[in-house]
């Protein structure tokens, strides 16, 4: 805590012709000696902040699917659709083996 008598800085006002800080920066600056100009940095020669996104993965092909009826063996529920005899289900490959094998499918027109 500082007293109410503490001196305090006193601001002296310059004599005229003498020159003040701020005079002094701008003769500085304004000297006759030519300044160079600064070049912003090519495009190339700043870093990239942010890595670039890698590429999507191409997306797989779908399968081919084959057309099958099913039979009266029993009903099919397939991808939460229930197929009852003789409805026509499309299936892929993978799908259609298992029901094949089993006979719960018969291939249309293979």
């Amino acid at each position: 805590m500082t007293s109410k008598n503490a001196p305090k800085d006193k601001v002296v006002p310059n004599t005229p012709g003498e020159p003040t800080p701020k005079d002094e920066a701008h003769a500085t600056a304004s000297s006759s000696e030519p300044v160079a100009p600064v070049a912003a940095p090519a495009p190339s020669d700043t870093p990239n902040p942010e890595p670039e996104p890698e590429p999507e993965p191409e997306p797989e092909p779908e399968p081919e699917l084959g057309s099958y009826t099913v039979t009266g063996r029993s009903d099919v529920l397939h991808n939460g659709e229930l197929y009852r005899e003789g409805d026509f289900i499309y299936l892929s490959d993978t799908d259609a083996k298992p029901l094949l094998k089993r006979g719960h499918v018969l291939a249309e027109g293979r």
